[in-house]
């Protein structure tokens, strides 16, 4: 199965992004800020990560 991880604060978009991917097909997991999506994308293997400008660069540094 196709793995997205989604990285956005704003709960209305999340549910709207995680509802689109699940109906698609896919495993999907949000994350609601990006220290919290840089650390998940470290530890677990995604197909795709959406991860926002700050998720990046705390991707990047930590």
């Amino acid at each position: 199965m196709f793995r997205i991880l989604i990285d956005e604060d704003d709960a209305a978009i999340a549910v709207s992004l995680e509802d689109d991917a699940w109906f698609e097909g896919y495993e999907e997991e949000v994350a609601r800020d990006g220290e919290q999506a840089a650390r998940r994308a470290r530890e677990a293997v995604f197909d795709l990560t959406g991860l926002g400008r700050v998720g990046w660069w705390r991707a990047l540094l930590l």
